[in-house]
């Protein structure tokens, strides 16, 4: 079940008055009752930590938007996977990265 970025998008205003604590209920619900149905969450839009983070704390299983990386052409996107892959190996095997 997706959770687009028209709710995702106001959750960081949930500090900043009425019309975002309300957005921000609004998104926990929809994450609590499709949870509550076995379903996977999608959250499409994040743009930064403060949203990730409130997805997080929530439970939000896949989370995709402008925070991790901006739309890539299929080349960019195996490179980018590649370099992360490599890494990430590295990292594990104790080598520098």
């Amino acid at each position: 079940m997706p959770a687009t970025n028209s709710f995702i998008a106001s959750t960081e205003a949930h500090f900043q008055g009425n019309t975002g604590y309300v957005l921000a209920a609004i998104t926990s619900a929809i994450i609590s009752m499709a949870k509550s149905l076995n379903l996977k969450v999608i959250a499409e839009g994040v743009a930064d930590e403060a949203q990730l983070s409130f997805l997080q704390a929530r439970g939000c299983d896949e989370i995709q938007g402008y925070y991790f990386s901006r739309p890539l052409a299929a080349n960019d996107l195996a490179a980018k996977i590649r370099d992360h892959t490599g890494a990430s190996y590295a990292h594990a095997a104790g080598r520098e990265c």
